[in-house]
């Protein structure tokens, strides 16, 4: 009976913790392809995940990186109201950049 109450209380504390889920972008994502993205990181923030954002060089795109910082600051400033950000990579590291929101909490 004792093996019950603690595979429950174990299953509860699996159920409450905090996803982190992945948007990728790259530099040359078009205007829908990113409405849409953002569009889908809201509804996750929403239900409370975090979220990894990365954006992806491939080839020669890695020296158009004012490119992805000007993308990231837009992201940033699209969900500004319904999360707060937590880290936000100044380097490259493996062709990518990498940003992580937090949902605001209410």
């Amino acid at each position: 009976m004792v093996n019950f109450y603690i595979k429950k209380k174990k299953k509860i504390k699996r159920n409450k913790s905090i996803n982190i889920k992945e948007i990728k972008f790259r530099p040359v994502t078009n205007k829908n392809d990113f409405n849409i993205k953002i569009k889908n990181t809201k509804r996750l923030l929403k239900k409370g995940n975090k979220i990894r954002i990365i954006i992806k060089f491939k080839g020669r795109e890695i020296i158009h990186k004012n490119i992805a910082f000007n993308m990231l600051n837009k992201i940033k400033e699209k969900l500004s109201k319904i999360s707060q950000l937590i880290f936000f990579s100044r380097k490259t590291e493996n062709r990518q950049i990498i940003m992580i929101l937090n949902p605001k909490n209410k």
